[in-house]
């Protein structure tokens, strides 16, 4: 099924000049190769939210002139397709890879592009925006008060607000407000009550994390 929707993802991307168009980063250099490596790279970059390695880009290259050679009509766009299957397939895709640090003593700490993965995940429930890599590149979550500011920024942007909703109601149960066994002794709908218990709980928790 991974391999299902990573051909069809990837279909759909390429088929499509304009979106096609959109994978190939700012500046890349006009000659095939160049701008193949370029968008390899930035692929990378966002798939794996973390840089390839160089023995990565050369594997992703290797594959792309393999799909380029396939494709007659057009060679990048057999390439970057086969490419992106590929990409959407690993398991550095998949799955959230930490622990790329070297030990330091007793300690494993994570790499800034580890802690951007888990910041945006948490709090966004997504894959780290250009703005969380770059702060990673640049060093800005390798401190505490680094980590904390950028949380706090995020924070204030309203795709937080559904995830810490939804984190609150899966901690607390609340989504089972009204549906518990009730007493036979009063009488009362159950069917009625249970939307207003439901919705007087997301605001108490708005109101608290506003």
């Amino acid at each position: 099924r991974y391999q299902q929707a990573a051909e069809e993802v990837a279909k759909r991307v390429t088929a499509d000049a304009a979106q096609l168009a959109k994978l190939v980063p700012a500046g890349a250099p006009a000659d095939a190769a160049g701008k193949a490596r370029a968008t390899i790279v930035d692929l990378g970059l966002r798939t794996y939210r973390r840089p390839l390695t160089e023995q990565e880009i050369s594997a992703y290259q290797a594959l792309f002139d393999k799909g380029a050679a396939l494709d007659k009509a057009d060679a990048f766009r057999g390439g970057i397709t086969l490419t992106i299957q590929t990409l959407l397939q690993s398991p550095f895709f998949l799955y959230r890879v930490e622990g790329s640090a070297e030990p330091a003593g007793k300690h494993i700490w994570l790499s800034g592009y580890e802690i951007a993965t888990r910041l945006s995940y948490a709090v966004w429930n997504t894959t780290p925006s250009r703005e969380l890599l770059g702060a990673a590149a640049a060093g800005r979550l390798n401190s505490a008060d680094g980590v904390k500011n950028m949380a706090m920024s995020m924070l204030d942007d309203p795709r937080a607000a559904d995830v810490l909703q939804r984190f609150h109601e899966q901690t607390f149960h609340t989504g089972a407000y009204g549906s518990q066994s009730k007493d036979a002794r009063f009488a009362f709908d159950a069917v009625a009550l249970t939307p207003p218990l439901q919705e007087e709980s997301r605001k108490f928790f708005a109101d608290i994390a506003a």
